[in-house]
């Protein structure tokens, strides 16, 4: 079955030449083709955890920043969201509640930036999401708003822009690439973007239930209208411009694998974006536990290649505050417990 995916995911890489449209607008496509040699700095960075907040850590899911606040998801307590006052590396507790009632969240998959006095928790399962302004959650007071949409069922990623609501289409959804819907709207008006998976003749033919099986295979973010797409398993990146009808798609650095080679690890696991650069974690080499990588790769709003930093310790999951430092999770040296890391960007 996984290599079936992987397999679907590379269908659709190698399948996407001809334009995409969210009708009546059209897209301008690039195409940005890395290699080994794309990224001119390569820097090497050292690492240190933060012991005082990985002390605190169960099984963590995501980490994200809002403003001056690191948060972090977790699955193993009856709270889910870790909260952290950057500048001071002051660990402020854990917060919310895990459950399916009001304001309750019972998958914490995702954290969405909602401006910078509030923050969103994605429940993936219930297909909610539920709003906290970030000095009420501090203070246990509760959540602001709440948004449930069932379309959002098993959608592997939502991003917000104000009150308008972008999210992956499940896998039974086969009609655009990504959505938007206004959150407070009673009328539902669905826009799309973009095309979903084509079948090539580089690969073997596949059903279209199996082709759509790897849509929430992805992940969605953004900043203002900068959207992103990072795909798992294979080496491929769209950038969106929903300013300017203009979509880049990054390939590499690795070649896209041959059909006997599908099982290898080369893929952008977590990403990032400022205000002014993508930055993604890379995966270039098989390691114990191998969604750990090494790697991050930046890159400007257009898809050129910005830098390269090389970390001393693997981490699965990145978070950026001001360009100037980077957030990881790690496991612990028993490979048991988490850790949360914490890089100098300006080393």
């Amino acid at each position: 079955m996984k290599k079936l995916l992987y397999k679907v995911l590379l269908v659709y890489i190698v399948g996407c030449s001809s334009p995409e449209t969210n009708s009546p607008e059209t897209y301008k496509i690039d195409k940005v083709k890395l290699t080994k040699d794309s990224f001119n700095e390569i820097i090497e960075i050292s690492g240190s955890v933060l012991n005082q907040i990985s002390d605190s850590l169960l099984i963590p899911t995501s980490i994200h920043i809002v403003d001056k606040y690191l948060f972090i998801t977790e699955t193993a307590s009856d709270n889910f969201l870790h909260v952290v006052e950057i500048p001071n590396k002051e660990y402020l507790g854990i917060k919310g509640t895990i459950g399916a009632g009001p304001g309750e969240i019972l998958m914490p998959w995702k954290i969405i930036s909602s401006e910078k006095t509030n923050v969103g928790i994605f429940d993936t399962e219930l297909g909610k999401i539920v709003f906290f302004n970030i000095d009420s959650l501090i203070r246990d007071k509760p959540h602001t708003f709440e948004y449930l949409n069932k379309d959002l069922n098993y959608s592997n990623s939502v991003v917000v822009k104000g009150m308008d609501l972008f999210y992956l289409g499940n896998p039974n959804k086969t009609d655009a690439r990504f959505y938007n819907i206004s959150m407070n709207s009673d009328f539902k008006e669905v826009k799309k973007f973009g095309e979903l998976p084509r079948s090539t003749n580089k690969y073997p033919n596949l059903t279209p239930s199996e082709e759509q099986e790897v849509i929430s295979f992805a992940n969605l973010l953004n900043k203002g209208d900068i959207f992103i797409i990072p795909y798992y398993k294979v080496p491929f990146l769209d950038i969106y411009n929903l300013k300017n009808n203009k979509k880049t798609s990054i390939f590499g650095p690795d070649e896209l694998p041959d059909i006997e080679h599908i099982g290898d690890i080369r893929f952008y696991y977590s990403s990032f974006v400022t205000d002014n650069f993508i930055y993604l974690l890379y995966i270039d080499e098989k390691l114990e536990h191998s969604i750990f990588g090494q790697t991050v790769l930046v890159f400007d709003f257009e898809g050129k290649p910005i830098k390269e930093y090389k970390l001393n310790l693997p981490i699965s999951q990145i978070a950026i505050y001001n360009d100037e430092e980077l957030y990881g999770l790690a496991y612990g040296s028993d490979s048991t417990e988490y850790r949360l890391i914490q890089y100098d960007l300006n080393q």
